[in-house]
Formats: C-alpha cells, structure tokens, sequence
C-alpha cells in the first residue's frame, strides 16, 4: 500500500493504456490471497480484513490504496470499516464523480486512493482521492504523464520528494523501478515490502501480475473488459 506508479502506454490498438504498479509495505506475517476474479473483479485479497490495497473492474476502472493522507496522521483506538473496502466500494457506483461525492468515510482512517478510469474504453483520466480525518481532497492529475506515489505514514516529505525526482528521471522500465533498492522497503519495525503487484490495461483486457516476494512466487489474473457506448 505504500509506492505506487502510473503510466500511461497509449497505442494504436490501446490508445487509453497503461501501467499501475504498487508495492506493498506490510508484516510478513499478515495473510494475503493472490489476485482472483471476482464478480467481474480482480484483486489480491487482505485475508486479516477482507479487503484490499490495488484491484480493477471490467468497466476499466482500476483503484490503488494507500495508508494515509498527505502527512502522517495519530491513530484511533478504532474504526468504523477498513480502508481496505474503499476501491470495491468505489466499483459499486457507476462513476468516480458519484463515488466522490457520495461515500461516507466517517470513522475510516485516513487514506489516499488512486483510481485511473477509461469510462468504458472511451478515454483515460486519473484522481487521486485523499482522506484526512476530516474532509475529501479530491485531484484529477494529467493522465498523459507519468507519476508516483509514497505512503505518508511509511515516508517522510523528503523521502517522498526525492522518489518522485528519481522515478521522473528513470530511463528503464517502472518494473525494475520498483525491485530497486531505493524503493524495496527492507524489515523496519516488522514491516517490510512483501509484494509487488502490476496491472497493465490495454486492448479491452486488464492483466494483474503479484509479485509475492514473502514465498517468492508470480501469479497472474486478468480480466476481458467490456466498452461502454459513448
């Protein structure tokens, strides 16, 4: 939940394609199922709280969380529901604007939610969606331009700052951004990064692969989307 990228690889074929990669910073010892289609999604599973960090829809709608909003924050005793069901929350409204508007995130712990939507095939955009406790912050970035992400519970400003100058300046694929050791969180406090999850969409399919770097297997899902009539 914790570094995330977006890419855009328009084409011929594609011209609204792209690239989400996340790496997940957490325990070791937190169970997690590998991504599974499930009622037109597909998604790894957080086994502990029923959710999860990075999951896409066959309307080509693709969410991706992280813990926290724009600086570390105080936790509660406890919440209302996990941040975990925000992205399958958001695939039960018809558009991101409703999503937006509508969701209730009284008593959720604060969060930042990347969500790329094609509209059915029809165009690309990308939101980030922010939760501080007391207010949505809603921003719609230039999907025609590379971007990253850091958790701001896991990584300080600078930390966060000097990523984003790196990943702008890297000239290899985001993969190899993402195994590299300035990314890779090693164990800190119990926590650790235990996958890596990437998700390409592109020709009206949407192709998950999980990195599980805890057993050290790859697993790949992918779902057939289906376009929307503009």
């Amino acid at each position: 939940m914790c570094t995330v990228s977006f890419t855009p690889n328009p084409t011929s074929d594609s011209p609204f394609g792209f690239t989400l990669i996340s790496n997940r910073d957490e325990s070791p010892l937190r169970i997690t199922s590998a991504p599974l289609e499930n009622d037109g999604q597909i998604y790894p599973r957080d086994e502990e709280a029923g959710g999860t960090w990075v999951a896409a829809s066959r309307n080509g709608r693709v969410g991706c969380l992280l813990n926290g909003a724009f600086v570390k924050h105080d936790r509660l005793p406890a919440y209302s529901r996990s941040r975990g069901r925000m992205i399958l929350e958001m695939f039960e409204y018809e558009d991101v604007e409703s999503f937006f508007r509508e969701v209730d995130l009284d008593g959720v712990e604060p969060f930042t939610l990347i969500i790329v939507d094609t509209y059915g095939y029809n165009e690309l955009t990308l939101w980030e969606f922010r939760w501080d406790y007391e207010r949505k912050h809603v921003t719609e970035c230039d999907a025609g331009v590379k971007k990253v992400w850091s958790s701001s519970t896991l990584y300080s400003p600078e930390i966060q700052k000097s990523r984003i100058e790196d990943f702008n300046i890297w000239t290899a694929d985001t993969l190899s951004f993402h195994k590299s050791e300035e990314v890779l969180l090693h164990p800190t406090n119990g926590v650790s990064t235990v996958s890596i999850t990437e998700v390409k969409s592109g020709n009206k399919c949407v192709e998950m692969t999980y990195h599980d770097l805890v057993i050290g297997k790859t697993s790949k899902s992918s779902i057939t989307c289906i376009p929307v009539l503009p």
